[in-house]
């Protein structure tokens, strides 16, 4: 499964992410917002495609540029790396594993720099909306403040984590 989704095309990548949206979305329609099955089915299937044709060529570049990160490595090790969580887990023994893993790490890194001021101002964005919705509409909407308050959190510790575990697997061991 992780060598499929590194090596997805962009239209795969859109039918997984549209499907997943038009499934949500057909959910939240008919059982959420009572609407008809007609309504519910045009609603969800017009924005599973939106989403889809947004969310399948931004993957699938995403996931081109985590393989050329890993650098000149054979296939195996090449798909090893970039499909292996680089913050967690067993530190490769290979030194061309880890060497490639570092690669990756530093990637990664530039990528949280170059989104976090962004992505720090619109969760917060929706973390603020989603407590006024709790507040003044439904607790329900506190599920959502969790979220967007946890994807908050996550790209502020993000980069401290990246650090640490590149900085023992350049160390090597």
């Amino acid at each position: 499964m992780r060598r499929w989704l590194l090596t997805a095309s962009p239209w795969q990548y859109a039918l997984l992410y549209g499907g997943l949206f038009f499934v949500a979305m057909t959910l939240d329609g008919r059982f959420v917002r009572q609407e008809s099955w007609t309504a519910t089915l045009v609603g969800a299937a017009i924005g599973g495609a939106v989403v889809g044709a947004g969310i399948g060529p931004l993957m699938r570049r995403k996931m081109k540029q985590q393989l050329d990160a890993v650098g000149d490595v054979p296939d195996d090790v090449r798909y090893r790396v970039a499909g292996r969580s680089t913050l967690r887990g067993p530190l490769p023994t290979d030194p061309d594993e880890r060497a490639a893993q570092v690669r990756l790490i530093d990637h990664q890194l530039a990528q949280v720099r170059r989104g976090r001021p962004v992505a720090v101002v619109v969760y917060a964005v929706f973390v603020a909306a989603g407590v006024w919705l709790a507040v003044s509409r439904s607790p329900w909407w506190w599920l959502f403040v969790a979220f967007w308050l946890a994807l908050d959190v996550l790209q502020l510790i993000t980069p401290t984590l990246l650090h640490r575990r590149a900085a023992r697997l350049r160390a090597g061991y």
